[in-house]
């Protein structure tokens, strides 16, 4: 236990520094993918509100369709932009303006995207299936966007990547996973504890846009310091490099 917390004390406080001195510019970066589809929320409200069946029919289409695949896709999104401003706070300690952020995106956004779905889809089957298999899917393939962004991985090359990570440092994974899922739940419940109710959509996105740099930062900090440590293994022992991170 007093090794474990050796290793990961060291990583939550950067990732915590890194949050509290830049949350802001974080903030507004996995905010902007998000809004859109907060604002297109609050619009098919105004079709499931109404009692009368085809009103609540046509919202629950229109959310089915297009509301759900859109808030999976704004929340890929900003995690590659975050993870993006990651590299960059990292190299220069100063966040990227949004556009630029958008960018050093652009040509690892069709990978990530797609790397998603598929890790999703394989995620929701399971927990639909026998739910244990989805809940291990989930826990295996939450390193998809860094094996994507960091390393220019994509498709099953990258949930094999995530896969490989994560059983490396598995109780370093549990521990990030669970203490930030509760600082995250945490800083959601207070900034929706201070917005009306009648925008939850947005009063949701918000909340995100606060909370996901912290998961996200833990996230790569972990990432990076399982390579760098597989990285010294393999130089002890002989072996080439196998990763693309500098």
């Amino acid at each position: 236990m007093h090794s474990l917390l050796e290793r990961t004390k060291p990583l939550f406080a950067q990732a915590f520094q890194l949050y509290q001195t830049h949350w802001q510019a974080l903030s507004l970066t996995a905010l902007v993918p998000m809004a859109p589809v907060a604002v297109f929320g609050i619009v098919i409200d105004y079709f499931i509100t109404p009692l009368f069946l085809p009103g609540a029919l046509l919202g629950a289409l229109l959310t089915l369709l297009f509301l759900l695949p859109a808030s999976i896709m704004a929340g890929v999104l900003a995690q590659g932009l975050l993870l993006v401003q990651y590299e960059a706070l990292t190299q220069t300690s100063t966040p990227l303006g949004i556009g630029e952020a958008f960018r050093r995106l652009s040509g690892r956004a069709v990978p990530l995207l797609f790397t998603a779905f598929v890790s999703s889809f394989l995620i929701l089957a399971g927990l639909v299936l026998f739910i244990l298999p989805g809940a291990f899917f989930a826990y295996r393939l939450c390193a998809v966007a860094p094996a994507v962004v960091l390393e220019k991985k994509w498709g099953m090359s990258a949930m094999l990547r995530s896969s490989e990570i994560v059983r490396e440092a598995k109780t370093e994974f549990w521990v990030l996973f669970l203490a930030l899922s509760l600082l995250s739940s945490v800083l959601s419940h207070v900034v929706e504890a201070f917005l009306p109710s009648s925008i939850d959509a947005c009063a949701s996105a918000l909340a995100t846009a606060i909370s996901l740099p912290v998961w996200t930062l833990g996230l790569a900090f972990l990432y990076r310091d399982v390579i760098e440590r597989t990285r010294r293994t393999n130089a002890t022992l002989g072996f080439a490099p196998d990763s693309t991170i500098a």
